[in-house]
């Protein structure tokens, strides 16, 4: 089987969040209206991991951040991304983290049964080019490049056929 080596990216602006696969370039961002930027929060993602299958990405979220996150995730209302208590997860040890919540993004909608680290990270955000300020609610997408050699590094697999918009 071949693999799919296009970027993967969850749109966030519409009225329901949705996955498109695409290489996403200088010339693709500026047709989105966007610029190139990252997490608001300073946090290494890791991988979030089904059966030897990756799914997504998570973020730890630091306090000041954790009202004005769960406030923005409940405003999109999508399966896409959610807030989870690391004590309520039994992929997360509770030993590895200072803080109790993590931010998730899935790009195929399975429930993680583990999390692997990640030492160089691969993903980014594009936010909207119509304001200054680098907040949540000018997220326009959240992306990860080259997903295919991100699980290869991991030993894991990338199943695009597993993505639903």
């Amino acid at each position: 089987m071949e693999v799919n080596k296009k970027d993967a990216l969850l749109i966030l602006n519409g009225s329901e969040p949705y996955v498109i696969l695409d290489d996403i370039t200088d010339a693709k961002i500026k047709s989105f209206n966007c610029k190139l930027g990252y997490c608001p929060w300073i946090a290494q993602p890791e991988l979030l991991v089904r059966a030897n299958l990756l799914i997504g990405l998570t973020y730890i979220i630091p306090d000041q951040y954790m009202l004005h996150v769960l406030k923005w995730v409940e405003e999109l209302k999508s399966a896409h991304v959610k807030v989870s208590k690391i004590v309520s997860k039994k992929y997360y040890k509770i030993e590895d983290y200072s803080n109790q919540y993590m931010f998730e993004v899935y790009w195929i909608l399975q429930e993680p049964d583990a999390k692997e680290g990640l030492a160089l990270t691969e993903d980014f955000w594009l936010l909207s080019q119509n304001s200054d300020e680098d907040s949540l609610n000018n997220v326009f997408a959240i992306g990860l490049s080259n997903p295919h050699e991100v699980a290869q590094d991991h030993d894991l697999e990338w199943k695009t056929e597993l993505i639903k918009s």
